[in-house]
């Protein structure tokens, strides 16, 4: 059977597409995707330039170059093309990167490895009164699995952070729950530091600056996972 030099383009950038959707997913329990891995970005300062966005530019810019070769499609606005691409074929690949995770956790059953961080923030904030420092950390959890899971939160400390308040992790006392089936759960955990020293404070703040990173363990009696912010 003879497929047509059209519908080869549409397939070509298709299959193109799907490679940009799976080389841009974030890595199980990481908080990079395999290009970043890759090709990791350049910090200066409080700045992340994430040089390995090229990659995926090029390869969308190829993807549409070859659909505005199309007969259908040969005097339609190059840039159109590139902007449907970014919109509505990407998020369809992105579906079908997640639908097929799920596919796999739905079939193997395995426990708090289903849950997913998929996205994180902290923010600290200084009491006058008592002269503690207040981390608040927000957590946006999905679990792929098909059962609910509870669990507890472990928050362990970059080293930098460790060697200012002499403490390896913060463990929450609350007990939480996710239900499955790619639901998302957020979580909101609270943590203060007793810092007296005024130095100790500043080092604490100046880190925050520059970004702290985490290192987040859900647990309970049967298992943990650890899930790992960017290392860069």
């Amino acid at each position: 059977m003879n497929i047509s030099i059209d519908i080869k383009r549409i397939l070509r950038s298709l299959g193109i597409m799907f490679i940009v959707a799976l080389i841009t997913y974030k890595l199980p329990h990481k908080s990079y995707s395999i290009i970043e891995y890759i090709i990791r970005p350049i910090k200066k300062g409080s700045s992340t330039f994430y040089i390995s966005g090229f990659i995926p530019l090029i390869l969308i810019i190829i993807a549409t170059n070859d659909l505005s070769k199309i007969e259908k499609l040969k005097f339609r606005n190059s840039s159109i093309i590139f902007i449907a691409m970014l919109v509505i074929i990407m998020p369809l690949m992105r579906q079908s990167i997640d639908a097929t995770r799920m596919a796999y956790h739905f079939l193997i059953d395995d426990g708090l490895s289903s849950i997913e961080i998929l996205d994180t923030s902290t923010s600290t904030s200084l009491d006058i009164v008592d002269r503690s420092v207040k981390i608040d950390i927000k957590l946006k959890l999905k679990d792929y699995g098909k059962e609910p899971k509870k669990f507890e939160v472990r928050i362990h400390f970059p080293e930098e952070v460790r060697e200012i308040i002499n403490q390896e992790y913060y463990e929450s006392e609350r007990i939480h729950i996710t239900y499955g089936s790619g639901k998302i759960r957020d979580i909101d955990e609270v943590i203060f530091l007793e810092l007296k020293e005024e130095e100790a404070r500043d080092k604490l703040f100046n880190y925050w600056r520059y970004g702290g990173k985490f290192e987040y363990e859900l647990f309970n009696e049967e298992e943990s996972i650890r899930i790992i912010e960017k290392d860069f």
